[in-house]
């Protein structure tokens, strides 16, 4: 496993599949983001399935290639098994029991991470401080995003999309991509440890972009949301957080 790790392409691989987790991707996709040749890619893929650190699935007529978090998960605990002297609960960054933070990350934040925060601001009812920001901001957020907002009885939304470079020095609970491109973009590592989980919520301009399409993505950002908010989740321990937002990007609840 350190061997395949070493090589830092293959390692590039690793990642861009756990960013993608627990949905995985294609092949054709991979090769894309990394700008990798076909068969270059088959043979780190290859390397990598061999020790365990990925797993294939065959969806349809496409392949899909995920990573085996439990196997990963081993590793590291081999790496730290004398960190903080075999008591990992010391290890964990401690509960204050307050609000959640959340940051909902898509690439323009002009659609659905605008609607992300305002569902799970009015739904959390104080539980959580959610905010929203995009990789490349657009200038205005979607009319029909704001629209379908506001006729689901939420605020407008007037203000202008954000940056996620301007949250770079703030801490978070929990940081939800909410969109495929974004998902496979490496945004840093955020301080205070927190859990990350992409769920993949469909473009409102790939259902067709009218307001029925606005209103499926709106849908199906409140199923996923009710379903976190329905958790005690400020009382969770991040390996139960991280278990259960993954399990709500998969619609098992």
């Amino acid at each position: 496993m350190f061997s395949a790790l070493g090589h830092p392409v293959r390692l590039g691989v690793l990642r861009l599949l756990v960013r993608m987790a627990p949905f995985g991707a294609r092949p054709t996709e991979i090769a894309a983001q990394l700008s990798l040749k076909q068969n270059t890619l088959s043979h780190y893929l290859s390397e990598l399935e061999a020790v365990g650190a990925i797993r294939s699935e065959r969806r349809g007529r496409s392949l899909y290639y995920a990573p085996v978090i439990e196997r990963l998960g081993a590793v590291s605990d081999y790496l730290v098994a004398d960190c903080c002297r075999g008591r990992p609960d010391l290890c964990a960054a401690p509960s204050e029991g307050g609000p959640v933070d959340v940051l909902f990350v898509c690439t323009s934040n002009a659609s659905r991470s605008v609607m992300a925060e305002a569902i799970l601001n009015d739904l959390g009812q104080g539980r959580f401080r959610v905010v929203s920001a995009g990789q490349m901001p657009a200038d205005v957020v979607n009319p029909l995003a704001a629209q379908t907002l506001e006729g689901a009885g939420h605020l407008a939304q007037t203000r202008a999309p954000k940056s996620i470079s301007g949250f770079a020095a703030s801490v978070f609970d929990l940081v939800l991509t909410v969109c495929d491109n974004a998902a496979r973009c490496e945004i840093g590592i955020w301080s205070g440890q927190p859990v990350c989980a992409h769920w993949s919520i469909p473009s409102p301009s790939e259902l067709g972009g009218d307001v029925s399409a606005y209103r499926q993505t709106y849908d199906a950002l409140r199923r996923k949301i009710e379903a976190l908010t329905a958790l005690p989740f400020e009382h969770l321990s991040p390996l139960e957080r991280q278990s259960a937002v993954d399990r709500i990007a998969l619609d098992i609840v």
